[in-house]
């Protein structure tokens, strides 16, 4: 065979691989990790909290005083992170003396979808609440969940609730002046989380934190409801998953862009196709530590011939998940792909 065969051969392959789409995955961002105080050797910080108690607290459950008082309460507290991963939320609680169902906190994004991520605590686990004395029967209690991606910036809510038992309730400690904490507000449910009402009339509550959470009197007229609460994050970085578009055998590039390190990495890729489907072929690894601005390259022979489909994962402890999938052609050795980054 001449050079011209040979250079007409190529690029009609080239041609080939140019056509080929690539179909690109949506990624996870509320990907869930491990539970603990520390994640994978990155350490939590407090992010958003209200502290004070002054005032009336807010009952959570059925509470039934009388013939005429007969509630059935959700409660809510709205709050902006400022750490891309949550970790966990601790509550001011305390618990009725015939409290007999466990208290629930959840994480949404929307009163009114579902949760994101929830964890529950036994009546047992609670201190019970004593009216005689009230202050003393109050507790911080950890509510602790596999680890969440969160959009710094943006408004979440923390709900709280209960089964609809006869006197089973709780109480959640309240700050009865809402400029007590800038970035959100407490809300409350009468009919089991179908509708809410806010309770409180915070300012600059599409603002970003500025000093996490704590802010001056502004009116003091504004005399509403925050909860009390705390709630601890760590933040993230990004991977970034790069394919060769022309090689010999398979080469991709694992990459970290983001400003921390990215921590227990895992990759799983899977390359099938070929003529009778012949190829099949899966690749994963761990990568314990990779810096910022740093990469790993990797090369896997391959042999075969015809079109072949990639599907790759990348996730870390830290870092939201790299779904991945698109198409190439195999000639013998020779891979072609579109020539493409995935950021």
């Amino acid at each position: 065979m001449n050079k011209k065969n040979i250079m007409t051969g190529l690029i009609g392959l080239l041609l080939l691989a140019s056509i080929f789409a690539v179909s690109v995955t949506g990624e996870n961002l509320s990907k869930t990790k491990p539970q603990g105080t520390t994640i994978l050797g990155i350490t939590e910080e407090l992010d958003q909290f209200q502290n004070d108690t002054i005032g009336i607290p807010l009952g959570v459950g059925r509470i039934n005083f009388s013939e005429e008082v007969d509630l059935f309460m959700q409660v809510a507290q709205s709050f902006v992170p400022t750490k891309s991963l949550l970790t966990r939320v601790e509550l001011f609680i305390a618990k009725n003396e015939t409290a007999s169902e466990p208290y629930t906190l959840a994480i949404r994004d929307n009163l009114s979808r579902n949760n994101i991520v929830e964890s529950t605590i036994s009546p047992e686990n609670i201190n019970t609440w004593n009216i005689s004395d009230p202050d003393l029967n109050f507790s911080w209690i950890e509510f602790d969940f596999d680890d969440i991606f969160v959009e710094v910036g943006e408004t979440y809510y923390i709900v709280c609730y209960t089964e609809n038992v006869t006197e089973n309730w709780y109480i959640w400690g309240s700050n009865n002046d809402s400029s007590s904490y800038e970035f959100g507000d407490a809300w409350i449910s009468y009919d089991e989380g179908d509708t809410w009402t806010n309770q409180s009339r915070s300012k600059n509550t599409n603002s970003k934190p500025k000093n996490k959470g704590i802010r001056t009197l502004e009116d003091p007229n504004d005399n509403r409801s925050d909860m009390c609460f705390k709630t601890y994050g760590a933040d993230a970085t990004e991977l970034n998953l790069c394919i060769q578009p022309i090689s010999r055998n398979f080469k991709f590039q694992i990459s970290n862009k983001g400003p921390i390190n990215a921590t227990d990495v895992e990759y799983n890729i899977t390359i099938k196709g070929g003529i009778f489907s012949g190829i099949n072929i899966t690749l994963n690894g761990t990568i314990n530590n990779l810096q910022p601005d740093h990469c790993v390259h990797y090369n896997a022979p391959l042999f075969g011939l015809g079109p072949v489909t990639v599907n790759a994962t990348i996730e870390a402890s830290n870092t939201k998940i790299i779904q991945r999938e698109f198409q190439g052609f195999i000639f013998f050795r020779l891979l072609l792909f579109p020539p493409i980054t995935i950021l």
